[in-house]
């Protein structure tokens, strides 16, 4: 049962019903608190669209995704109010008639004979099946709402996660993992090492940056490869992925040119800035979906221990 506080039951609740999903399927086999921070701020549970710079409802995404080959779904990871509407708009987007599949950033294409077997498994057995504690995600039960909407419509689900070993044949220069990868412009790749940067907090020395930024390139291709089989079965992907993966000038949908993708972020608020168009740059995500914050933590702190 999950645990909500009196308000969050009521937030969440609101946003679930938005999204003409029953509270009793999205969130009762998650025992993760969803977050509680900022419930009152006024963006939670508003949808901003790029497209229209207004705030628009999620029938306009559902609508948006009918004629998209692709729809990636961009989280905050620790965020479990994220994957609970993830798995709520999954939901939606599973009903039109075409064969949904979701492709997992956080599982490794070798457990896809797991996948297969979910509906066997179970949503309540299938992180123990997958090791997924091993992994470093978020606990499975802020994950499995998603796990268990593909369960109950029956779609197929896989995995797209580097190995720690091609991670680490990354970081240490070696490059072949690149090899098939659609490059960065100059720009979008001076871009994405400024963000690596800011995002450790100037703790990581920048000779080190480029074989993360290798990492981050090879995570957006390994998705896109994992999308584009699905395409080849005549499947409708739905990837699960963080925020900075489902970015267009830089992310999966950049390895995915020659497709139409749809790309949903789901972003927490912040304390005082109520402008949506100021939380995300220019045309990086169609849809931004505002949510409340786990905390307001600084998160550099850890790098100043």
């Amino acid at each position: 049962m999950i645990r909500f506080t009196r308000q969050g039951i009521r937030r969440s609740t609101v946003l679930l019903a938005a999204i003409g999903l029953s509270t009793s399927i999205a969130v009762t086999s998650s025992t993760a608190a969803p977050a509680t921070v900022l419930l009152d701020h006024p963006l939670v549970g508003e949808i901003w669209s790029s497209h229209t710079n207004q705030l628009t409802t999620v029938d306009d995404i559902v609508a948006a995704a009918e004629v998209a080959d692709a729809v990636i779904l961009g989280e905050k990871h620790d965020n479990a109010e994220h994957h609970q509407l993830q798995a709520a708009l999954l939901a939606r987007l599973s009903t039109d008639g075409r064969k949904a599949a979701v492709v997992w950033e956080m599982i490794p294409p070798a457990k896809d004979s797991i996948l297969a077997r979910a509906t066997a498994i179970g949503g309540d057995g299938l992180g123990a099946a997958l090791d997924w504690a091993e992994a470093g995600w978020p606990p499975w039960p802020e994950y499995q709402p998603i796990a268990d909407i593909a369960i109950a419509r029956g779609l197929t689900m896989r995995g797209a996660a580097l190995t720690r070993a091609q991670v680490g044949t990354l970081l240490g220069g070696d490059t072949d993992l690149l090899r098939d990868t659609k490059a960065l412009p100059a720009a979008y790749q001076a871009a994405l090492l400024e963000q690596l940067e800011a995002s450790h907090c100037g703790a990581v020395p920048r000779t080190a940056l480029g074989g993360m930024a290798d990492v981050q390139v090879a995570r957006d291709a390994a998705i896109a490869k994992a999308m584009g089989e699905v395409f080849d079965a005549g499947g409708f992907p739905v990837a699960i992925t963080g925020g900075g993966h489902a970015r267009r000038d830089r992310g999966v949908p950049w390895q995915l040119s020659r497709r139409t993708v749809l790309v949903v972020a789901f972003v927490e608020v912040v304390r005082g800035e109520t402008d949506p168009a100021r939380y995300v740059d220019p045309g990086v995500f169609d849809f931004v979906w505002f949510t409340p914050r786990v905390d307001e933590k600084d998160p550099c702190d850890r790098f100043r221990r």
